[in-house]
């Protein structure tokens, strides 16, 4: 895919799909046990054509460049890699948000219907 931008690298644990939280258990046995729990990580990512907010879904982060290519061409917006110029994660001041993706797509592509 061209122009597909790198991950902030300053994003310590990007990419990262588990955490581990201490939890309480109970059972009849042990009552008020507590332990280590893995989780699952999940955070918004909404995803901006051309500048304009499309979608916000729930993920995962990580793969957030694969996300927003399967979903562009899941939903029809695009037919094929090259409708795709850049995937961008948005950047506000010095700081990237990780948590907002910009798509650039292909001149002339129709978006009617698509964005409101």
């Amino acid at each position: 895919m061209e122009g597909r931008s790198a991950l902030n690298p300053s994003l310590t644990g990007a990419g990262q799909a588990v955490t581990s939280r201490s939890a309480g258990k109970y059972s009849q046995d042990a009552p008020g046990c507590w332990a280590e729990d893995r989780l699952a990580i999940e955070e918004p990512l909404e995803i901006r054509l051309g500048g304009k907010s499309w979608v916000v879904t729930l993920r995962s982060p990580g793969a957030d460049h694969d996300l927003v290519a399967g979903l562009l061409w899941t939903e029809g917006v695009v037919t094929t890699p090259s409708d795709i110029l850049e995937l961008a994660h948005c950047e506000q001041g010095e700081q990237v948000t990780s948590n907002i993706m910009n798509a650039f797509l292909k001149p002339g592509l129709s978006l009617e219907g698509i964005l409101g």
